[in-house]
Parts: structure tokens; sequence; C-alpha cells
């Protein structure tokens, strides 16, 4: 199926979810707030949907289908773009990956994956500052 296809039956009938409530269903803290709300934001953008329709309970999987073909550079230079800081090849992955018997679990969740970035993004910026 077309990735316009898919974007537009992903966010049919989706209740708008502000950034607020997306960061308080994760139960992070206050001053987290903010990457995560940029990493789904960022997110968003590769995916070509609103911010607003990503849940934190949603697969990784069910957004990957809306671009058609991942990248995480994507992700990565909207980031770069959002907080001015240059991001490397630590940057939590979207979806994992396998190679015969090694690999690398992915997040089972956007949430889960927003967490793992905001703590990327946290640590990235605390070097900045210092």
């Amino acid at each position: 199926m077309f990735p316009s296809l898919q974007r537009k039956r992903f966010s049919e009938g989706r209740s708008p979810l502000s950034d607020t409530e997306f960061a308080s269903r994760l139960g992070v803290p206050e001053e987290s707030h903010r990457f995560v709300a940029g990493a789904r934001e960022a997110l968003a953008r590769v995916c070509h949907v609103p911010a607003s329709v990503i849940y934190p309970e949603d697969a990784p999987a069910s957004l990957v289908r809306l671009v058609g073909d991942w990248d995480d550079l994507g992700v990565a230079l909207e980031l770069e773009a959002a907080f001015g800081i240059s991001i490397d090849e630590q940057l939590p992955r979207f979806v994992g990956w396998r190679f015969f018997w090694r690999g690398e679990a992915g997040p089972r969740s956007v949430g889960e994956w927003a967490v793992r970035v905001a703590k990327y993004l946290e640590s990235r910026h605390d070097d900045r500052m210092a």
C-alpha cells in the first residue's frame, strides 16, 4: 500500500494528543518534556503526519509503514535542526535489526523510543553546556 494512503488511514479518527499528555503518559520528569516532545515532533516530520496523532503506545512498525523506506538519518537531521546540537551514531534506533544471530532489539513502543531519545538529547545538551 502507498505510504500516503497509510498516513491517511493512520491519522483518521485519532483524537489529538497534546505534548503534555504524551509526556505525562510516559511518566517522565518535567525537565524531560521538551526532549520527549522534540523526539515525537521529529518522528512526525519524517512520517509526514501531525505529531498530535502519534501516541506513546504506538508500535514503531506502524509508523515505519508511513514512510516506505525507513532511515534513522531523517530523524537525526530533524533533531539537529530542532535542538541545534550534533547527533552522532549513538542516537537510539527507532527499529531493531537482525543479521543472522546478531542484532539489536528495537523499542516496543514510540513512547519507549521517545524516552530513550530524550535521555540521549539531555546528555548531548549537558555536554554542550559544559
